[in-house]
């Protein structure tokens, strides 16, 4: 962890030398919290041994616990007098195996038509030596630099240039140090009532030192628009990319194509439809028994009802997976349906969301290990202000599969939450 010490210590004295002659005439803030982070899977049947001596299928539930943690948090910001030029901030993490340090920065000039924004940050992680493991301290560093031109009351040409960088202080078969970088270059057209639309094509190349094999050039085009039209709004996605890997025959490359689409409909200013789509297809330059080119489409239709602080919408959930048959092996395609709930809450104390979805999925091969099952995910998130600059926000995600063979049912938990104060 030395060489890690050495290079964040110069990067933290840089930072401190940089303050005094920019932090004049800014606006202070800090904030200290408590969190705790939770991760659990379980499974009732090991998939990786399942005959012979060793075998532990007669094992009745295998959980792993990814993630139990208390977590202390200090933070500092500094914005200055114009809040669109400069702000500094740091962020001082501590659980009982993990310090983490983070200091970020971002700049927002204008030079005549010129709309300069920048936005950078490092992340050091280290973990205590009687806990650490290959990969568990590293440096992360991002910078992020876009340039908006205007070039007529309605559109702007901008540019985008992003930098990435990881440094782990010592390697493993899943960690290697990289290095990232890409570029973007679009235009904008803005439209009434507050629509734009935007289009742009995309160039990103990572580089492993360690490992050419992980080398890539990814490279694609997308396509984004919202607006909003009488008592609807749309929004609307799209991209298309190709990745490259070095390897030999177009082993691994592959070509994805993604469309999602949000539509909402309001019939009165109580009732409103809901509608989601996403479609998903990718397909691998030399299709395998890993890599089988697949297509998914997903689907939402809801009735709401809203009110100033609260909005409730039900309905249809469905989802379809094909993917491509080998000799070797089936494919894993299904069909599921289900009822998705939304509940979001506002208040001026008071922001959050639940949404839950209740279904079967069935599988059109079934298998050892692949069979149709009742599935119910569950997805919570809020943000309270207790008290003056006190708050509690928190963030769950739980999901629950059940199968006529009760060996194979699983649960996944996360749990994530934050007391903070400001000052």
């Amino acid at each position: 962890m030395r060489r890690l010490t050495i290079r964040t210590g110069l990067v933290l004295v840089s930072f401190i030398l940089f303050l005094p002659p920019v932090l004049a005439g800014g606006e202070f803030s800090y904030t200290a919290g408590l969190g705790y982070e939770f991760l659990s899977q379980e499974f009732f049947l090991d998939s990786l041994a399942e005959t012979g001596v060793d075998s532990l299928a007669t094992i009745t539930s295998l959980k792993t616990t990814f993630l139990d943690d208390i977590k202390g948090q200090v933070s500092f910001t500094y914005r200055s007098a114009d809040r669109r030029r400069l702000e500094l901030s740091s962020t001082l993490e501590q659980t009982p195996e993990i310090f983490r340090l983070r200091l970020g920065t971002s700049f927002r000039p204008q030079w005549g038509k010129l709309i300069i924004d920048w936005n950078g940050e490092l992340d050091w992680r280290a973990t205590i030596e009687d806990s650490a493991g290959a990969g568990d301290s590293y440096v992360l560093g991002f910078g992020k630099l876009k340039l908006m031109l205007p070039i007529s009351g309605s559109s702007t040409l901008w540019g985008q240039v992003r930098s990435e960088f990881v440094k782990f202080d010592s390697a493993g078969d899943y960690s290697f140090d990289h290095n990232r970088l890409g570029g973007k270059l679009g235009l904008t057209w803005s439209m009434a009532d507050l629509s734009a639309l935007t289009a742009n094509s995309f160039l990103t190349v990572r580089d492993v030192p360690d490992s050419s094999e992980l080398d890539y050039l990814i490279y694609g085009a997308e396509m984004s628009y919202f607006g909003f039209k009488s008592r609807s709004t749309l929004d609307l996605f799209g991209r298309v990319e190709k990745k490259d890997y070095r390897l030999p025959s177009g082993q691994d490359d592959f070509t994805r194509v993604e469309v999602t689409g949000r539509h909402k409909l309001s019939f009165s200013d109580r009732w409103f439809s809901r509608q989601e789509l996403n479609l998903e297809i990718l397909y691998f330059d030399q299709a395998d028994i890993v890599n089988r080119n697949y297509s998914r489409v997903k689907a939402v239709l809801q009735m709401g009802l809203q009110g100033t602080e609260l909005s409730v919408a039900l309905g249809p959930h469905v989802e379809f997976l094909s993917e491509a048959q080998r000799e070797e092996i089936s494919g894993q395609d299904y069909f599921e349906a289900g009822i998705r709930g939304n509940l979001d809450f506002f208040r001026p104390s008071l922001f959050g969301l639940i949404e839950s979805t209740v279904g079967q999925r069935n599988m059109y091969s079934e298998a050892e290990l692949l069979s149709d099952f009742i599935f119910h995910r569950l997805n919570l998130a809020f943000d309270w202000t207790i008290w003056g600059r006190v708050s509690l926000n928190a963030m769950t995600s739980a999901e629950w599969e059940w199968h006529e063979n009760k060996k194979e049912n699983s649960q996944l938990y996360l749990v994530s939450t934050w007391l903070t104060c400001r000052f």
